[in-house]
């Protein structure tokens, strides 16, 4: 499969298994460095796990059953995609057409995701479908189907409540903040967290678009290349086209500011949440504890002041325990933030 970046990622397809309730059909194998370690030919029996719960993965090949015949994978020389050269970027392959229609539907599928846009309704299979319609192209392109309603309504499995929702959905995201919409731009190492971080002192796009490396190099959390990869986006025609086509549409481009009255109850605090949590998803429960001043991190270290624990918490609570943290479950958290 061909990520948003144009990687070249190779993914096995299995036959059916079940695996930690679900039917498992493919599996990542990270890359080509990866198949060659694990020796992964075409017909053997492999050993597979979910990563973190989620992502199937190999790891292992059954030596005992491997087929008489052998069938290597070749790395690719061309993007199984746009069939556009392939170029090596360390341990990765990589398509370098930005125009690649691989590319261009992850990027769209990214900006429609629930910690970018939250586009609801928008996913892999309408983006597909909107693409192959010659609906969308680009992240603008989203905001223009107000005007193609019965075009839309002629995609298959497309009623009209559908599309009435799906474009009430993208209206509504024209209002989000600016740090949302600089996550979603699909820019390198620029994310979420370090989105929160550029807003907090740039509020308004103009003056984060023309902001120097030096200047962003002031942020704490900002590294240098985290700023030179914005400093590029923005200095590039490409950049510079999508940030005045979204503008055009009238999608919001400030950051609301911070209410100075809101409790920083976890100033200055670096936590870490952990297990299965009852009244929040992990996202909600993160950006809760970052509007409450705290640093949330994913292990637990000898700079962990918290450790917040849901069910099933797994070898963090051990950790935290080993090292003097303090540990709250849900309930204790609920209390503190009142």
């Amino acid at each position: 499969q061909v990520g948003k970046f144009g990687t070249i990622t190779p993914v096995a397809e299995l036959e059916p298994i079940s695996l930690a309730g679900t039917t498992v059909k493919r599996a990542t194998l990270f890359n080509f460095d990866q198949i060659e370690r694990l020796g992964i030919r075409i017909g053997d029996t492999v050993l597979v796990e979910k990563a973190g719960e989620i992502i199937p993965q190999i790891i292992e090949v059954v030596k005992s059953q491997k087929p008489s015949k052998k069938n290597g994978i070749i790395r690719p020389e061309f993007c199984p995609d746009c069939k556009y050269r392939a170029c090596q970027n360390g341990a990765s392959w990589r398509c370098i057409n930005r125009k690649c229609p691989a590319q261009v539907c992850a990027r769209l599928i990214f900006f429609c995701g629930r910690n970018q846009m939250d586009i609801d309704g928008v996913g892999p299979l309408l983006i597909d479908k909107l693409y192959g319609a010659n609906l969308v192209r680009d992240y603008a392109d989203l905001f223009k189907l107000k005007t193609k309603r019965e075009r839309l309504l002629k995609l298959d499995r497309t009623g009209e409540k559908s599309v009435d929702n799906l474009l009430k959905s993208i209206e509504a995201a024209k209002n989000r903040p600016l740090a949302r919409l600089l996550a979603a731009l699909s820019i390198k190492l620029v994310g979420s967290t370090a989105s929160k971080l550029l807003t907090k002192y740039y509020t308004d796009m103009d003056s984060l678009s023309t902001a120097k490396e030096i200047n962003l190099l002031h942020i704490d959390g900002i590294g240098p290349e985290l700023a030179w990869s914005l400093v590029e986006f923005f200095e590039s025609k490409t950049g510079q086209r999508v940030v005045s086509d979204l503008k055009l549409m009238g999608v919001n481009m400030t950051q609301p500011e911070e209410q100075s009255g809101s409790k920083q109850i976890f100033a200055g605090l670096t936590i870490v949440v952990t297990g299965t949590l009852k009244n929040f998803k992990r996202d909600e429960i993160k950006q809760l504890i970052t509007s409450l001043g705290g640093k949330v991190t994913g292990a637990v270290s000898k700079n962990t002041d918290l450790l917040v624990c849901g069910d099933s918490p797994g070898s963090k609570l051990e950790k935290a325990k080993s090292l003097g943290v303090e540990v709250i479950d849900e309930q204790e958290f609920l209390i503190r933030i009142k």
